[in-house]
């Protein structure tokens, strides 16, 4: 399992079951960053360990300084800097 998409995942349970949130994540990329709601993959249901999925997404491009809304986004892991939940 890859360990970005672990550890995002391990964190996002640990705060919803502290109940200090875990749901909206900010990523940051090379020239970009994205926030919104972290979807968490639900038992019995496959999912890719290499891509994190998003869902009403607000994605801000540095060099344009232009911001998109995405209902829903994948984004593989191996891109992520550094990300943190609010």
């Amino acid at each position: 399992m890859c360990k970005t998409f672990k550890a995002i995942h391990e964190i996002a349970k640990k705060l919803k079951k502290e109940g200090m949130g875990g749901e909206h994540i900010k990523i940051a990329l090379p020239g970009a960053k994205i926030e919104g709601t972290l979807y968490c993959c639900k038992e019995g249901h496959e999912c890719h360990d290499a891509v994190l999925t998003l869902k009403d997404a607000t994605v801000t491009c540095y060099e344009k300084n232009e911001s998109m809304q995405e209902a829903w986004i994948n984004i593989p892991t191996h891109h992520i800097l550094a990300f943190n939940f609010s």
